[in-house]
């Protein structure tokens, strides 16, 4: 047969992959980072008896027993994947098609589509990609067709764009020192930092958005972020169930009667009488259950899921996973069984600790986000930071240390975050192969030697000009 590139896939959670049709079909795996899987696994649906294993660079050879096969339902993993309390292995499932030949509008959006790259139509999916290489946002698909093509047909995926791409990280890819990482960290925010923060998180492949915070710090900056979500999301009266999550709020019945004593309310005096129902912690998220009034379809739910009787780290990482679900399940303010991994879109606010990929420590046992991508949540990880306010306590902040070398002091963040701000609220993807978060490790946890960008897969700073 023939070897030429062929492509296709319809699915949720979209990191890239290439397909090559020959007598076998060829597919590089990646991970949502759009990175292959070294060694990964995977296996077909329809015969999870037979496990495949993937190449140092994350190629599979699966031999196509019918010819006339026009499509192929994968499940895959890393080799590494967390399984905890016998979570899914292969937590990224997708229908590969069959074939894509032509450099088409309709098919490069399929290919945009394919890599990760989403919007209500191509001109948002060519920005996404744009931002994404640090390219002008010019939405022009001529801009990039030919790269795209090449990339998503089998070739190398393109590098940054402009100088910095060579020059602005430079102490990122020599040795990093005390001395010179808080440069290495300023150039590379300079160049990654999108200020444009609604679209950027409405651009991600992911389904659920986690949120790490730091509790009680600049509730009113982080109130005004869910509720322009919940506004976005309903200007777009989508057929799927969306939803805010939080640990703040207590997983009970009276958190529920309170919460739906706003969304359920049928006026502005029911939602006024709502509103002075609220204890504190809800009172301070009001912007995001009035957002949520008269949701187009009755689609928007808010979930309480704290057990706060849990103290230790590893029992809440259980527990708020349990919880979400089973707050998930209780909520009265949304269609029955409709808050699912291929059903909804939404986002979780969590304790950092909690809300990262993996354990600052190094620990094998999963993290609450981990647990969610062990179950099929296409998961993004966002360290969220705000400004620094010194009459408040808990205060903000984020410190880091090298994994590298002998040198141990503490490297502070959260000014560079700041200075970068500029009192602008921005969106800092962390994955690039040149990011200084690769040899960075959270502060006091250095023998663990877990790079940050392995706990998180972005920044986001809040800054006090109410522009998202």
């Amino acid at each position: 047969m023939e070897f030429r590139p062929e492509y296709d896939w319809e699915g949720e959670d979209k990191p890239a992959a290439m397909v090559f049709l020959t007598n076998k079909l060829r597919i590089r795996l990646t991970d949502p980072r759009k990175r292959p899987i070294p060694n990964g696994k995977c296996r077909v649906a329809t015969d999870q008896a037979t496990i495949y294993a993937c190449d140092a660079d994350g190629i599979v050879e699966i031999p196509l027993r019918d010819r006339g096969q026009t499509s192929l339902d994968l499940e895959w993993g890393s080799d590494d994947t967390a399984t905890p309390d016998g979570g899914n292995p292969f937590p990224w499932s997708n229908t590969f098609s069959f074939p894509i030949r032509s450099a088409e509008d309709d098919v490069c959006a399929k290919r945009l589509y394919h890599l990760g790259f989403l919007g209500d139509a191509l001109p948002d999916q060519v920005r996404a990609y744009q931002n994404y290489f640090g390219l002008p946002a010019t939405g022009l698909l001529g801009d990039i067709r030919d790269k795209l093509v090449d990339w998503h047909d089998g070739g190398e995926m393109p590098g940054l764009a402009g100088p910095a791409a060579s020059t602005a990280v430079g102490a990122a890819t020599g040795p990093l020192t005390v001395a010179n990482t808080p440069q290495a960290i300023k150039d590379y925010l300079a160049r990654e930092a999108k200020f444009n923060v609604l679209d950027m998180l409405e651009s991600l492949p992911a389904r659920l958005l986690i949120f790490g915070e730091t509790h009680y710090t600049q509730d009113p900056f982080k109130a005004f972020l869910f509720s322009e979500l919940v506004y976005r999301a309903r200007t777009k009266r989508p057929a799927e169930t969306r939803f805010h999550a939080s640990e703040r709020i207590p997983n009970t019945d009276a958190s529920r009667a309170q919460i739906s004593g706003v969304i359920a309310a049928s006026g502005p005096q029911q939602i006024e009488d709502g509103a002075a129902r609220l204890d504190e912690q809800l009172r301070r998220f009001l912007p995001v259950l009035a957002g949520a009034n008269d949701f187009p379809g009755r689609r928007y739910g808010f979930l309480p899921c704290d057990q706060p009787d849990l103290k230790g780290e590893n029992e809440r990482n259980q527990m708020l996973f349990e919880s979400f679900n089973d707050a998930a399940r209780k909520c009265p303010d949304v269609p029955p069984d409709s808050i699912a991994p291929s059903l909804s879109r939404g986002n979780y606010l969590l304790g950092a600790y909690h809300a990262a990929r993996r354990s600052r420590t190094g620990s094998a046992v999963a993290t609450a986000c981990g647990r969610f991508v062990a179950a099929g949540w296409p998961v993004h990880a966002i360290r969220l930071t705000v400004p620094h306010d010194s009459g408040q306590f808990p205060d903000e902040k984020q410190d880091f240390q090298l994994i590298e070398g002998a040198d141990t002091e503490v490297i502070m963040g959260l000014p560079i975050f700041e200075e970068i701000s500029n009192g602008r609220s921005f969106f800092a993807d962390l994955s690039k192969p040149d990011s200084p978060f690769s040899r960075l490790a959270e502060a006091g946890f250095r023998n663990g030697a877990v790079p940050f960008n392995q706990m998180f897969d972005a920044i986001l700073h809040l800054g006090p000009i109410a522009k998202l």
